[in-house]
């Protein structure tokens, strides 16, 4: 081949390459360009949530989603000391001025040894409650005995309840409807029988409710009895440091089953959405019966209808657990039960 022939092949070659290796560094700097928008872009997002982050468990600022008093709908408060750093309280639309009529439920499951010590606390509050009664279901010992000892009123639930707490409570609501209804605000406070409150929770608790139409429900911040082993001892200690960041808080993570006041209005909203379908799951009744952990599902469930749930600092004192079957079963109810209520409400969940 001539000599100028392969001058030309291999500066045609050279000038191919050399022009493909051009296009492609040309491609891979736009790349890298557009990469480095977007990783800017991401930077910022992260940046931000990292900040968010921070904020929430900074113990004296925050970013909270809380109910606004203007509108009713809940937006991103900042807060200082777990309160909002401008106070809405001025806007807050009262529900009433009157005394509310109030019934406090104590569903009982031989609970023979502690079940006067609660009704004592509750009936010895410094607003005494309209009604006191307990409900023994499926119980075997003198659980009803002592209740009435005690002062309480007592309606046994008739035959087997296979869906437990949420089941008598239920059965309860449902036969006082009428009488609750018969009171324009009525409320029901829901308590352990092996709980006692303090002396002022009544009165608190009314307080807080008849201030803010949008309160839902009221929540006492349990705390664990004195236990005699150190399984019992790390328990107390857990709700030791529970019962601080709930009061850094203005709503608590869960209405508590061992001492709540529930709005009787409430109530009836939560069992009419059941039935519906659409802003909560589907149900018949107040309480779902198929939960593991009825009071967190309560929870949500107030929160989905637009409701709030605050407490007052007020403290319950609950049992612990004193032995490693009796809290591996408690636990896994606990957290098997908020999974379960996290996948039935899916979309529905409340923000």
């Amino acid at each position: 081949m001539p000599v100028h022939l392969i001058e030309k092949y291999f500066f045609y070659s050279f000038s191919t390459s050399y022009k493909i290796l051009d296009k492609s560094i040309n491609i891979i700097i736009s790349m890298v360009k557009k990469m480095n928008s977007f990783l800017f872009d991401v930077s910022i997002f992260v940046d931000i949530g990292i900040v968010f982050h921070i904020l929430q468990f900074l113990p004296t600022i925050g970013i909270k989603f809380l109910i606004s008093f203007k509108t009713g709908k809940r937006k991103l408060t900042l807060t200082f000391k777990g309160r909002p750093l401008f106070s809405e309280e001025e806007n807050q639309k009262g529900l009433t001025d009157h005394s509310l009529y109030i019934v406090v439920l104590i569903p009982a499951w031989n609970e023979q040894d502690t079940v006067a010590k609660s009704v004592t606390s509750i009936l010895t509050q410094t607003r005494k409650p309209d009604k006191v009664l307990v409900v023994p279901n499926n119980t075997t010992d003198l659980t009803a005995v002592a209740a009435m000892a005690a002062g309480a009123q007592v309606l046994v639930m008739p035959g087997k309840n296979t869906k437990k707490k949420a089941g008598a409570l239920n059965y309860v609501l449902d036969q006082l409807s009428a009488e609750l209804d018969s009171h324009k605000h009525s409320a029901v406070i829901v308590m352990d029988a092996d709980t006692t409150v303090d002396s002022d929770f009544v009165e608190r608790a009314e307080n807080k409710m008849g201030r803010n139409k949008y309160v839902g429900g009221v929540s006492s911040i349990f705390v664990g009895r004195n236990s005699h082993n150190i399984l019992g001892t790390l328990q107390q200690m857990e709700f030791a440091r529970f019962r601080w960041l709930v009061k850094e808080r203005i709503e608590v993570y869960v209405l508590s089953g061992t001492a709540s006041l529930i709005s009787w209005n409430a109530l009836k909203k939560v069992k009419e959405a059941r039935i519906i379908g659409k802003q909560l799951p589907k149900g018949d009744s107040y309480y779902d019966v198929d939960s593991m952990t009825e009071d967190n599902e309560l929870t949500l469930a107030l929160l989905a209808l637009g409701y709030t749930i605050p407490h007052v600092g007020i403290e319950s004192i609950t049992d612990v657990m004193e032995d490693f079957k009796s809290l591996y079963n408690q636990r896994k109810r606990w957290y098997m039960g908020a999974l379960q209520n996290i996948k039935m409400y899916g979309l529905k969940m409340p923000v």
